[in-house]
């Protein structure tokens, strides 16, 4: 249930200028969570590698399921775009050839932040349907 809540946060937090384009009384509420912005992408990084394991852990039995799959992409992805400037400051800063890799990743990714936002907030409330109905 944890994950789910960080996955719906990070979501919010990639989909901000999207949600506030199509809701714009969401805009106060939003702008609460851009401070912390680098942490929830660390958090949800984080999140997204031991799901990664577990997901590989389950799909080495044979059992196959596109949500999940799909969910830990998403976390990943949004993970590493909201952690950059956390993880450039901290890891990439040591090593000009990986800060300079780390940008142009982000910068190939970074016109997908609200897309893939949206789709792990989706994901996340399907994952939680899901849950709730077993």
């Amino acid at each position: 249930m944890l994950g789910i809540i960080i996955s719906i946060i990070g979501g919010i937090a990639a989909s901000a200028s999207l949600i506030i384009k199509f809701k714009p009384e969401s805009k106060e509420l939003i702008e609460k969570l851009t401070p912390f912005q680098g942490v929830i992408g660390l958090v949800l990084l984080g999140w997204g590698v031991y799901n990664l394991i577990d997901l590989i852990r389950i799909l080495v039995h044979g059992v196959f399921d596109v949500v999940s799959i799909a969910t830990v992409a998403a976390q990943l992805v949004v993970g590493f775009l909201l952690s950059f400037g956390l993880l450039s400051q901290f890891l990439f800063s040591k090593s000009k050839e990986a800060q300079e890799k780390g940008e142009a990743i982000r910068s190939k990714l970074a016109g997908y932040q609200g897309i893939l936002g949206l789709a792990l907030i989706g994901l996340s409330i399907w994952t939680l349907i899901r849950y709730l109905s077993i």
